[in-house]
């Protein structure tokens, strides 16, 4: 078929086309098109924005539930929604969790019974009242009896959207905020950012105190690894490295092979098997020859496979992917002396790729095409680290570190330079808590707004000095008195 013969065969618009996706979008959120059986994410949106007759909401016992809050959508393992608030026949306030579910069988058939992430749940919502001899005793409501619009205009409505906290529900000081001039938010930002460094560096000066300098910035960096999900096991780790390969890491030479490193870190990580007829790959089968020889020699700090969190991950983010790392960290007689070296002679033009040379690593063969033991792909990168990931252990490990030691050895100099690369560092990725966060607290959407990694460190110092000792609904949050105390423009 020719090119002009295959334009001919098909009769389509732009608008045709977009009708079609919005059709495609629109279909994602019920269930085989039909308008009776929503989805559960599109049950998540309804609760989000609320598309409810809020004022005649009952539990499936009866009682009256005025919700006061939705929560906020929560995107990795627990319930849908967490912090919410709501009152149950106008007594006091409860806060708690939301889980949302199709069907009320939805909490047993998905695990969530006898599960301790979900003991905080105050309120299971689903779409449909069913027929069933005894309720649970959880309160629950039903979103058919008291939704606000059909299914498929709701649909319609958030097809293509993600997840953003409607305007309702945004804290206090979002109004305020959003009105005061972006060099005046970031003034505020940097104050809090500075208070944030400074906490980290302090926490290092206390973990130095028991374990030295090096160790002290070894867990910082090993822990920042596992992200939020597993930053304990990957401290743990970190913890261990000088247990597994004695003279680290102080600079004395390792007497271990590679394969020697892996086996190690693999093995007190729980990931190797106990069985050898459970290995599946030469490469485990060289790792597994070495670790059970030794393996009784560190038995009582071998990891549980429990206390690993893997659903959800990016794949880069697997933790087999980042203990491959650390392994080759640990082979590098000069890594701490190339941090110093980026420290000491990085100037702002230069100091993200003299970061790169100094944390970056080629993945090796096994690695190269792998994000997991078991997991083989194309999309894999050829670095075990990005970029984004090296801004943010600069931010909240190397530069505290290399702050507070030299404020602990009275070198103000040294004081004023991690601080000014603290300053000039550019934005990292940014995750979905901080995309949260920066909506409710300003009202902006763009994230650019937030010009500097240090400006994202404002943010969620911000949130963590007073939102998390407010509520939901901001109630004696001191963010906006503070903010009008210092005389901010705008804030009258």
């Amino acid at each position: 078929m020719t090119a002009d013969s295959a334009r001919g065969s098909v009769n389509i618009s732009l608008d045709a086309y977009q009708t079609w996706c919005q059709r495609q979008e629109s279909d994602c959120l019920l269930r085989d098109g039909a308008s009776t059986k929503p989805r559960e994410l599109l049950l998540q949106f309804v609760w989000q924005h609320q598309c409810l007759c809020r004022d005649g909401i009952q539990t499936l016992d009866g009682r009256r539930c005025q919700i006061l809050h939705p929560g906020f959508w929560n995107y990795g393992p627990g319930p849908d929604f967490k912090g919410a608030v709501i009152r149950l026949n106008g007594a006091g306030e409860i806060v708690g969790d939301i889980e949302i579910d199709c069907e009320i069988g939805g909490w047993k058939a998905h695990g969530h019974e006898g599960n301790p992430a979900f003991s905080n749940v105050i309120l299971q919502v689903v779409w449909a009242t069913e027929s069933t001899a005894r309720l649970p005793k959880r309160p629950i409501v039903a979103l058919e009896d008291c939704i606000r619009g059909s299914l498929q205009d709701l649909a319609s409505l958030f097809s293509g959207q993600s997840p953003q906290l409607p305007d309702e529900f945004r804290g206090k000081c979002c109004a305020p905020l959003f009105e005061l001039p972006l060099d005046e938010v970031r003034s505020v930002l940097r104050i809090a950012a500075t208070e944030r460094f400074q906490q980290k560096g302090k926490l290092f000066e206390a973990r130095a105190r028991l374990v030295g300098w090096r160790l002290a910035l070894w867990e910082g960096l090993v822990a920042g690894l596992g992200y939020s999900r597993n930053s304990w096991p990957m401290r743990c780790i970190a913890e261990l490295t000088p247990e597994l390969f004695p003279g680290f890491p102080e600079g004395a030479p390792l007497n271990f092979s590679a394969v020697d490193v892996e086996a190690r870190l693999f093995g007190i990580a729980g990931f190797l098997p106990k069985d050898p007829n459970e290995i599946n790959s030469p490469y485990l089968h060289e790792l597994w020859e070495v670790w059970w020889r030794i393996r009784d020699q560190f038995r009582e700090s071998i990891m549980p496979r429990g206390v690993w969190r893997i659903g959800g991950l990016r794949p880069h983010n697997h933790p087999h992917r980042r203990l491959a790392l650390v392994s080759q960290w640990v082979q590098r007689p000069d890594f701490f002396n190339s941090l110093e070296w980026w420290f000491t002679s990085a100037t702002e033009k230069n100091s993200i790729a003299m970061l790169v040379n100094a944390l970056s690593v080629i993945a090796p063969p096994f690695w190269s095409s792998r994000f997991n033991f078991n997991r083989v792909s194309m999309r894999v990168s050829p670095h075990l680290l990005g970029e984004a990931r090296m801004i943010d252990l600069a931010i909240n490990s190397i530069l505290p570190w290399f702050w507070v030691r030299a404020k602990t050895g009275g070198n103000e100099l040294m004081m004023k330079r991690a601080e000014c690369l603290f300053f000039t560092l550019p934005r990292s990725e940014e995750n979905r808590a901080l995309k949260n966060a920066r909506t409710r607290l300003m009202g902006r959407c763009d994230p650019k707004m937030l010009g500097s990694a240090a400006d994202q460190q404002g943010v969620l110092q911000i949130l963590q000095d007073f939102c998390a000792h407010s509520n939901a609904l901001c109630q004696d949050c001191r963010f906006p008195e503070l903010l009008r105390s210092c005389g901010l423009k705008g804030m009258s």
